[in-house]
């Protein structure tokens, strides 16, 4: 259910199940990670974009995934093991979406229509989130009685007030794209799915433009600084500055800068390959 693009130094993931609202499947759980690996491995991948292929981003994890987890031990099981056994799944199922976060490279998630459960997990692994007004958001796993744990109620109070995300993780109402713009959930609200593409296109393209050093920097600056208290990020960039900011990519952006002509940036990795 997973497709891979890559073009323009830009990598698009677009989940491919649109007639079943791009729900996601276990090929989604194992194939994941893989494909985000396989970007990773890509010296010229500048940016990762998610879609969804149709009239919804995701509707959130296939009823038939569900019943996979939750499965009951059999009756010879030790209730340990399958305990154990339970929190390898939880895991498993984490780690995709931990791999799409910790991407070295900055994640677009273009979002139309439903961004549900899961997929709502799946869109907060992002950097950037854009959406269109018919978009609606919500963490449901309270309405099947299960503590969401992939990530959502640790990255959605990052993102919006403190009591807004428990509001939502609590309740399990639908926020409307207005509503998720108003909270800064997401940066752009776009008028619709064409108006989506052009805007993220646009970001994307502006970012795959720039310094593939800086921005995976800007990129773990930032992540460290979710983690840590400001004393500690600030000792954590300075570091990063010491041991990286002195290769040629700055005095290539100047010089452009003040040519005003596009620089044309190393890609990552190349200079170890030749």
């Amino acid at each position: 259910m997973l497709e891979l693009s890559v073009k323009d130094r830009i990598a698009r993931i677009r989940l491919n199940r649109p007639d079943k609202g791009n729900t996601l499947n276990r090929d989604f759980w194992q194939d994941l990670p893989v494909i985000v690996a396989k970007v990773e491995a890509m010296d010229d991948v500048r940016v990762i974009v998610l879609e969804g292929e149709g009239k919804h981003f995701c509707g959130g994890i296939d009823w038939e995934v569900l019943e996979h987890i939750f499965a009951p031990a059999g009756d010879h099981v030790d209730d340990a093991r399958h305990r154990l056994e339970f929190r390898k799944k939880v895991h498993h199922y984490q780690s995709g979406i931990e791999a799409l976060a910790n991407a070295r490279v900055p994640v677009i998630a273009a979002i139309q229509g439903a961004c549900i459960g899961a997929g709502f997990d799946y869109a907060l692994a992002a950097d950037i989130l854009l959406c269109s007004e018919d978009a609606r958001f919500a963490v449901k796993e309270v309405d099947v009685g299960i503590v969401a744990d992939l990530g959502v109620l640790q990255r959605l109070q990052r993102a919006v007030s403190r009591s807004l995300a428990r509001e939502l993780a609590l309740t399990g109402r639908i926020m409307q794209g207005d509503e998720a713009f108003a909270h800064g959930l997401v940066s752009h609200l776009c008028a619709d799915v064409s108006d989506l593409q052009a805007r993220v296109d646009e970001i994307a393209m502006k970012i795959a433009e720039a310094s593939p050093v800086v921005t995976s920097g800007i990129k773990e600056i930032q992540n460290f600084a979710e983690d840590h208290p400001m004393a500690d990020a600030m000792s954590h960039v300075a570091l990063w500055q010491t041991a990286m900011g002195l290769g040629g990519d700055r005095k290539k952006a100047v010089t452009a800068l003040r040519a005003g002509t596009p620089a044309d940036f190393e890609n990552l990795g190349t200079l170890e390959d030749k």
